[in-house]
């Protein structure tokens, strides 16, 4: 990939508009990439946008919850309407996974705690169900702000990558909802066949989430950092195990054959390396 210093040029004067003169990051990084090389830029990886993000507290004036707390159904919703306000604007001033800036911010959004609160069954299960529901709606949000599924390649790579397995992750609370909503209906003797149905799909869209996740890695790899993309095998592999219980005997020879496949093929070694613990999880 190669970026003319005529571009670099470009994307300085527009950084330079589109932000105040006391907090111009993305200027300097560019600056410095400008200097690098007074001709061309030559680069493997992709460029990620530049991150031009906020301070927490520039957030938090205009109403987004503390990262230093648990966000609850109606934090996340004060979270996205912020985010959503700047994405409009610009793209580039929203959260970003370890910022200087924000990157407090974007761990809380993707803290798998945030929704304990469905599985906490000190709570009703009308409670549970709507924090349920507003949550994966918030989720729901954020991928589509961090995952530009039209674009060639990601340049919110590794926060659309942190969000993928977030939505992956609390796909157990969804299960173990319904599960209590199954068992509290049929003690009653009130068995919902569309209910046993929506459990029944979502045990089974673990299976489906692992697969299409590996074919992010198989397929769309050229999409992504290198570092953010292991990480994001590392991430798969770790999540995998803990959902073992999750997966028939059928759906595991399914995903083994996927990985021997990906231990052979993957330009990346470090994401191979995943892939064989992936397997030996999986065993």
């Amino acid at each position: 990939m190669f970026l003319g210093v005529e571009v670099l040029t470009s994307t300085l004067i527009i950084t330079y508009y589109q932000n105040p003169p006391q907090k111009m990051k993305s200027l300097t990084i560019f600056f410095a990439l400008l200097i690098s090389s007074p001709f061309v830029i030559n680069t493997d990886e992709v460029l990620p946008y530049p991150d031009n993000s906020l301070y927490v507290e520039q957030y938090q004036m205009l109403g987004m919850p503390s990262p230093d707390e648990v966000w609850n159904a109606a934090e996340y919703k004060r979270a996205v309407k912020v985010i959503k306000g700047y994405y409009n604007i610009d793209k580039w001033s929203i959260p970003r996974k370890d910022s200087d800036y924000s990157g407090a911010l974007f761990e809380r959004m993707t803290k798998v705690e945030n929704f304990e609160i469905i599985a906490d069954k000190s709570e009703s299960i009308q409670e549970r169900l709507r924090e349920h529901d507003e949550l994966l709606s918030a989720v729901g949000q954020l991928m589509s702000m961090y995952i530009e599924s039209d674009e060639a390649v990601q340049r919110f790579g590794a926060e659309g990558l942190a969000v993928r397995i977030l939505s992956a992750k609390i796909s157990v609370y969804s299960i173990d909802v319904l599960k209590d909503l199954q068992f509290m209906m049929s003690d009653r003797g009130q068995r919902n066949s569309d209910l046993d149905l929506m459990t029944n799909k979502l045990v089974n869209g673990v299976s489906a989430t692992i697969e299409e996740h590996l074919s992010v890695i198989a397929g769309d790899y050229f999409q992504y950092q290198s570092k953010d993309l292991e990480w994001f095998a590392q991430e798969l592999s770790n999540w995998s195990g803990e959902m073992k219980d999750y997966l028939s005997e059928a759906q595991i020879v399914i995903l083994n054959k996927k990985l021997d496949l990906l231990k052979e093929t993957h330009p990346n070694e470090s994401v191979k390396q995943a892939m064989r613990k992936m397997q030996g999880e999986l065993k």
